[in-house]
């Protein structure tokens, strides 16, 4: 019987197929492992200044204000002020935000002629380095970054957009796009442009002239609370977003004011806010909106509005009109307190003359905690929730102050040395 001599896993014919077969496979991991290193290359790429950590512990960020510009700063616990570089004469740094992990400082600045655009700084104890993170011809400012997310919300051009500054790309939230809207029973047709895109034309239009300030109010960013500018006073509003394949409903407007000042809890989906005087003239020109909250007329105020309810709660109302008018809110990071400062309004502004802390839901048996007296603005907490930052004016000066959140410990960080605004702890702690 004759015999077959490449028939067997021995034979000379299969080894050298076993061989092609290990080379095949191993070309093809190759491969994959460059393609792998090539994605991970580009995306590297794209944003090489985010790579790395900075060690931010303790510090404050914050503006300081010269003779010819402002100059965005970080302070440590002994006062020591670290600039970022390339800050020139009569550049503007403003509007401060940092990154969620506290590797990265965001602000606005014009130091490029271009207008207001978006920067980051990677700072060090030498200064760091600063490189601009947006493009376009509109100015940029107020960004806002949720707890634990990469995106932030900021305002250009009167809008709402989401910004993703790895990409230093950006698109508008709101209004809502006509590629955002879908019809749902809440909508209903019409408007100039027909169907739900023009009625959410419409509602905008008659809502507000163009946004002031956004913040998601979730770490889920399933809702956004804004401030939009009308041509008389203010209205906050919220708008919640749809998930994948769902549909997007109409805002809800939930305060108005000549000035409403605001922050939000992103674990609970909390919104609190301070209304200034809001007994408008227009006040009834506000169309009506899906599941609306009883709005208060005549009195300085602060509320409360959740996601998961309940949808509204008054907190406390001015006893006295002209003597106590609440300025600026600051909600502790376990949402349970507020940092509110208050003072006498004149008819057109709030004179402060106290920082306090207080429950952020309605206690009538509860005694504010004195933080400060005196002309303090911009309170901040640290990220633990142990402490406070705000910034006090005394001989024409404003300096950083920190203080326990009890209100013991008082201290000025920065004293006589440098006019400052906006502190604002690192979220490291």
């Amino acid at each position: 019987m004759a015999s077959t001599p490449n028939s067997t896993s021995g034979s000379p014919q299969a080894k050298i197929n076993q061989k092609l077969a290990v080379r095949t496979l191993g070309a093809l991991f190759g491969l994959v492992v460059l393609f792998g290193g090539f994605r991970l290359w580009q995306h590297l790429s794209e944003d090489l200044g985010g790579i790395g950590e900075a060690d931010t512990r303790g510090m404050i960020a914050a503006v300081e204000f010269l003779e010819n510009g402002q100059q965005a700063v970080l302070v440590d616990q002994d006062g020591n002020v670290v600039r970022n570089p390339g800050h020139k004469p009569g550049v503007i740094d403003r509007d401060l935000a940092w990154q969620p992990d506290g590797n990265r400082l965001f602000f606005v600045s014009d130091r490029e002629g271009n207008g207001f655009q978006m920067f980051r700084w990677n700072p060090s104890k030498d200064g760091g380095k600063v490189e601009i993170k947006s493009t376009g011809s509109r100015g940029k400012s107020s960004p806002y970054f949720a707890p634990g997310g990469n995106q932030a919300l900021l305002m250009s051009g009167g809008f709402v957009l989401e910004y993703d500054p790895r990409k230093a790309s950006m698109q508008q939230v709101l209004p809502p796009t006509a590629q955002e809207i879908t019809t749902d029973a809440s909508v209903g047709e019409g408007g100039e442009d027909g169907g739900a895109s023009g009625v959410f034309t419409a509602t905008y239009g008659r809502l507000g002239r163009s946004f002031r300030a956004a913040k998601w109010l979730d770490a889920d960013r399933s809702a956004i609370a804004a401030v939009m500018l009308r041509e008389e006073g203010e209205v906050l509003l919220i708008q919640q977003l749809p998930g994948q394949g769902g549909k997007l409903t109409q805002p809800v407007v939930i305060a108005s004011g000549d000035r409403i000042e605001f922050d939000v809890h992103p674990a609970t989906g909390t919104v609190v806010f301070a209304v200034l005087s809001n007994d408008l003239p227009n006040a009834s020109q506000i169309p009506p909106t899906p599941d609306p909250v009883p709005i208060v007329r005549g009195a300085h105020y602060i509320a409360r509005w959740s996601l998961q309810g309940p949808k509204f709660e008054v907190v406390t109302r001015s006893p006295d009109e002209k003597q106590i008018a609440f300025s600026q809110i600051a909600l502790s990071p376990d949402g349970e307190r507020m940092l509110v400062t208050f003072g006498s309004f004149d008819g057109t502004s709030v004179n402060v003359q106290r920082l306090v802390s207080v429950p952020a839901k309605p206690d009538p048996s509860a005694q504010p905690k004195i933080i400060a007296d005196g002309a303090v603005q911009e309170p901040s907490w640290a990220p633990a929730g142990d402490r406070v930052t705000f910034v006090k004016r005394e001989g024409g000066k404003r300096a950083i102050y920190i203080a326990n959140a009890d209100g013991s410990g008082l201290r000025s960080l920065t004293g006589s040395n440098g006019d400052f605004g906006t502190p604002k702890f690192s979220p490291q702690g």
